[in-house]
């Protein structure tokens, strides 16, 4: 039942309309999606406090983009958001994407709210395996070091040169961080249906069998934006 509820909440959060451009409505939410996506790995990558991310992308496997991380608690806290996960191929192009949600439901006193821009870069074989062959929890099946950066919140200055996963996260809000480990980690297989338009579009066809692989313009920006 938790396990449903994690994904329910991440798969029904809010996107915010603010950053995304005037055309927007006329884009479908994977559309949307891929547009945030895109923006979060330009303003990232582009900022020195995550001169990091520059180091270790070229060694990733995979990496996952969540635009808008929404985290509101009133006694029951809880967080989600919906996500962009690409591979990378032989050749050290990417895939195209598949869409993911991550959730987490937590219990307790706690008055905030908190809105985070995360970007993962999966580094192991294991790490990605985890992520395709189930509903993966953070820290559980994979471990994660995480960098975040936000008001009040300083840069993490190591990194666990073991995990199977970074993730590098901007946030805002009454909380001042972002919690990883314990969220669930899991396809929308809907979306990933509808955007290919094929019951085939399984995670694993999308990024590892590359029977989805056809150049799509609707990624091609995000693409450009990890090389």
């Amino acid at each position: 039942m938790i396990r449903r509820m994690v994904f329910a909440l991440a798969a029904l959060v809010a996107v915010s309309a603010s950053s995304l451009p005037a055309h927007a409505a006329t884009l479908t939410d994977q559309e949307q999606l891929l547009e945030r996506a895109t923006l979060s790995v330009k303003l990232m990558r582009g900022g020195p406090d995550f001169a990091e991310i520059e180091r270790i992308l070229p060694r990733a496997k995979a990496v996952l983009i969540i635009p808008s991380l929404i985290k509101g608690a009133f006694i029951f806290g809880g967080e989600g958001g919906n996500g962009v996960l690409l591979a990378r191929q032989k050749d050290g192009s990417w895939t195209n994407p598949a869409f993911y949600a991550l959730g987490n439901v937590s219990f307790g006193l706690q008055i905030g709210g908190q809105s985070s821009e995360v970007i993962f870069l999966i580094m192991s074989q294991q790490g990605l395996e985890a992520i395709l062959d189930k509903n993966a929890t953070l820290g559980a099946d994979a471990s994660v070091a995480v960098a975040t950066i936000g008001k009040g919140v300083r840069a993490s200055t190591g990194f666990d040169v073991n995990a199977d996963m970074y993730a590098f996260a901007k946030t805002e809000g009454l909380f001042g961080g972002v919690s990883i480990n314990g969220a669930g980690l899991g396809a929308l297989s809907d979306w990933n249906h509808e955007f290919y338009r094929s019951d085939d579009a399984t995670a694993r066809n999308i990024l590892i069998n590359g029977r989805f692989n056809t150049p799509d313009p609707r990624a091609a920006a995000l693409k450009a934006v990890l090389k």
